[in-house]
């Protein structure tokens, strides 16, 4: 197994590090679900759960500047088209059908959470994924972090082709972490409106800094390293909003994220085995996880509260495996194979026509 793979996204380090965002945070609703909000001391389930996600946006910068390596170096011009549509067609559909479920089906907002008519307004900037630009609320939970997703695309492939161009100046990314978080913690000190919408910035840096490292890093620590430092870094900005209070959770989450994207590199690859195989099929599946936990929750713990136990856990586990199993098969897979025809042909340079010998 290389480090580059087909999807550009990498090995199956990356793979481990997403199967293990997604399980934090089912991990952490299904606790929730059932009223259990804390883990010790008053380090709360929510805490490690958000957590989870910015590990996700981690892995989502750096599986992302791999990817536009590999459209750079397969050639083909509209670097920056190709890129959006694929992100367009990878997260708009699920999103839009995930949103469209919850209005039509009158589901809350999560599983324990009073139902309650959304208005179109809301509807509307859930679809387009700008809530966090509206003030509009996640109609779906999980949906907050998706326009933070979709915002940081647009600035990426820009992201990308300054590093490509100051390739020897390692120091680069590291100082681009460095001025956002202090930037951002100045401005949110002056309680600047606007500067919510930055907050994640540093944990998408977090992945421009391993990017760098990512073929140049010359340790190779023992692939046990790995799942120590992943939940000690979901755990630190938990630890340490309990301790120091909940202003401090936030810049503990980004420095969480740099010491995972600096650890990332220098791990040893995992090796095959059922570990290899498990962690690939849950990163595979894990938009699909991530966009319908909530749902398969609700439907189990919820709706079906008054059954007996088995049946709810039987749902709760056939939930879990075939809403994912739906969502990759009949709209994610499909989607994203349309826009990768469409991103294609897009970048294909058109060939010069040759003149004849009698023209």
């Amino acid at each position: 197994m290389t480090r580059a793979t087909a999807e550009g996204a990498a090995s199956y380090n990356l793979d481990f590090l997403r199967a293990c965002a997604v399980l934090f945070v089912f991990a952490g609703h299904l606790l929730q679900t059932l009223h259990i909000e804390t883990v010790f001391g008053s380090v709360t389930i929510y805490d490690v759960a958000q957590t989870g996600v910015l590990i996700f946006f981690v892995h989502t910068s750096l599986v992302l500047m791999l990817s536009l390596e590999r459209q750079e170096r397969e050639g083909g011009g509209r670097l920056f088209a190709s890129f959006y549509i694929r992100r367009a067609f990878r997260i708009y559909p699920l999103a839009i059908t995930v949103v469209m479920v919850m209005v039509l089906g009158r589901i809350p907002p999560f599983p324990t959470a009073a139902y309650a008519p959304w208005t179109w307004t809301t509807i509307v900037s859930n679809l387009a994924l700008i809530q966090n630009l509206t003030n509009e609320p996640s109609l779906y939970a999980p949906l907050w972090s998706l326009p933070y997703e979709v915002q940081m695309y647009v600035v990426l492939p820009f992201l990308f082709v300054y590093l490509r161009k100051h390739w020897q100046q390692e120091w680069i990314a590291r100082s681009l972490w460095l001025m956002a978080a202090v930037a951002i913690t100045a401005a949110a000190m002056t309680r600047i409106p606007a500067i919510s919408i930055l907050y994640y910035v540093p944990c998408f840096l977090a992945g421009l800094v391993s990017y760098r490292r990512w073929s140049s890093s010359r340790v190779r620590l023992p692939f046990a390293v790995w799942p120590l430092a992943i939940v000690a870094c979901v755990l630190l900005p938990s630890v340490a909003g309990a301790w120091a209070g909940p202003g401090a959770l936030l810049p503990m989450g980004w420095v969480a994220c740099l010491a995972l994207g600096l650890v990332l590199p220098a791990i040893r690859e995992l090796r095959a085995g059922w570990v290899q195989i498990a962690v690939s099929t849950i990163a595979k599946y894990s938009y699909g996880i991530y966009m319908s936990h909530g749902i398969a929750l609700w439907l189990s713990l919820v709706v079906l509260k008054g059954e007996p136990l088995v049946v709810r856990i039987g749902m709760l586990m056939a939930g879990s495996v075939i809403l994912p199993l739906s969502c990759y098969h009949l709209v994610e897979g499909p989607m994203m194979r349309m826009g990768g025809r469409i991103a294609r042909s897009v970048s294909e340079t058109p060939q010069p026509v040759e003149r004849s010998a009698a023209a």
